[in-house]
């Protein structure tokens, strides 16, 4: 399973690499620790238990988790940024899409943490942009990075916070 420290531990490395970039000033790309990406990507395969009772969220989560794990290996194999980025681009579209989609599903179902669900959405999809904005310009290059975007964004939110809405 993923580990909450493991998935902290990674961001703050991210922020750390964001950080150093920020401080070199514009164009500079800053990198964290590889071996981040050498963990077993077992935990992007679909297992019963991550099913809502939602057929079409089900599935749209099946396509975050893939869309993570082909981000990541991608990020393994030593890609490049142009075989990199649309892939970054097709997890922020499918991102905002299910975020939306969910959210209209959670209202007409009266969810009682509605509010605070979009406000996490609306939290991870600005640091996803940040991200992306900061991987376009280059400003970026860490294996962290897809790390943050794969775990916290679709695997923590997928299996911590939308499982909490599962019973509506």
């Amino acid at each position: 399973g993923i580990s909450r420290q493991g998935v902290w531990d990674n961001i703050r490395r991210a922020d750390a690499a964001l950080h150093d970039a920020r401080k070199r000033g514009r164009s500079s790309i800053a990198a964290a620790d590889a071996t981040i990406l050498e963990r077993d990507l077992e935990e992007y395969i679909w297992k019963k238990e991550f099913d809502s009772g939602n057929t079409d969220i089900d599935i749209q989560h099946r396509a975050l988790m893939f869309t993570g794990r082909q981000l990541t290996d991608l990020a393994r194999s030593g890609a490049s940024f142009s075989e990199i980025l649309p892939v970054v681009e097709q997890l922020m579209a499918e991102v905002s899409d299910h975020f939306a989609y969910e959210e209209d599903v959670l209202f007409q179902a009266k969810y009682p943490e509605y509010k605070q669900h979009c406000k996490i959405h609306q939290k991870l999809l600005g640091k996803l942009a940040f991200l992306r904005d900061s991987y376009q310009r280059q400003q970026i290059k860490s294996p962290v990075y897809f790390r943050f975007m794969t775990e916290e964004l679709v695997l923590t939110h997928l299996l911590t916070d939308d499982m909490r809405f599962f019973p509506y």
